[in-house]
């Protein structure tokens, strides 16, 4: 496996109590994404634990629902997607 995979492993296997530290994780998350916006958010990863932690992330610490990630084919290979989906003007000023 990778070091980013590995990474990620790690990071989705402990649980994170404080509010605080779990938008801290999010962040840490989203950073690693196809498209961190203060709009719009699209995120790919070959990883569907660390796509799961995302969208729960973005449910839990800023009401932002997106679907459950999806399987899809990119560049010959097979990664977790989490759709297009704008993120609401009111949510956005909701700073990490």
């Amino acid at each position: 496996m990778s070091f980013a995979g590995d990474t990620k492993n790690d990071l989705c296997a402990i649980f994170v109590k404080k509010p605080c530290c779990r938008r801290a994780l999010l962040l840490g998350l989203l950073r690693a994404s196809y498209l961190f916006a203060e709009r719009e958010i699209r995120f790919t990863t070959r990883n569907f634990a660390a796509a799961e932690l995302t969208v729960s992330l973005l449910a839990e610490c800023f009401d932002i629902r997106y679907p459950v990630p999806f399987l899809r084919r990119q560049n010959e290979e097979y990664v977790y997607a989490v759709a297009n989906v704008s993120v609401p003007a009111t949510k956005s000023h909701n700073r990490i």
